[in-house]
This record gives structure tokens, C-alpha cells and sequence, in this order.
């Protein structure tokens, strides 16, 4: 879940660079929409203990990899894309416990 909420103050922040002209964050916010898509099925399929759960955590590992590498580009410049990264890399060795 911390993914989640890195994933929104990014988004959040990704949303107000772009509505100010800035349009370096639009690989950015895409990769995060895909990961907040990911990591939120995969919070409500554990949170019921579904039989899918290793499906979605192995779709999670894969739109953490390509939200971490959006959000470091902009890690050097952006604190919140730094969070975010750092988070999605720690879903994705949580989410390798899951498959």
C-alpha cells in the first residue's frame, strides 16, 4: 500500500508539471497510472486471499519495473518521483515472495 500512496503524491505531482506546460513528466505519469492500476488489483485480490494473487503480483513486478525506471529519470530532480521509485522497488521484491 505505500506504493499506492507514493504512486498518487507522484501522480498528483506529475499532473501539476504537466498543467504548467512541463510535458517531461508524461512518460512518467504513464508508467505511474499503469503501477497504480497493478498494485491496486493486486492489494484487493491479497486482501481476499483470491486464487490470482501470484497473477497480479506478477503484472505488479512488471508495471513496478516500468514505473521505477520512469521515476528515476526525474529522481535527481523530483523527491517524490525518488519515493516513488524507491517504493516500487521495494513492491517488486515483496510481489517475488508472491509467484
Amino acid at each position: 500500500l505505500e506504493c499506492l500512496k507514493k504512486g498518487l503524491t507522484c501522480r498528483a505531482h506529475c499532473i501539476g508539471m504537466l498543467s504548467g506546460g512541463d510535458t517531461s513528466m508524461a512518460d512518467c505519469i504513464a508508467a505511474d497510472e499503469d503501477m497504480l492500476a497493478a498494485v491496486q488489483a493486486l492489494a484487493t485480490l491479497a486482501a481476499t486471499a483470491s486464487k490470482h494473487v501470484a497473477s497480479a503480483a506478477r503484472l505488479a513486478i512488471e508495471a513496478c519495473t516500468d514505473c521505477e525506471a520512469a521515476c528515476r529519470k526525474h529522481a535527481d530532480k523530483h523527491v517524490v518521483c525518488k519515493e516513488c521509485a524507491d517504493s516500487c522497488a521495494a513492491t517488486i521484491a515483496a510481489c517475488r515472495l508472491l509467484v
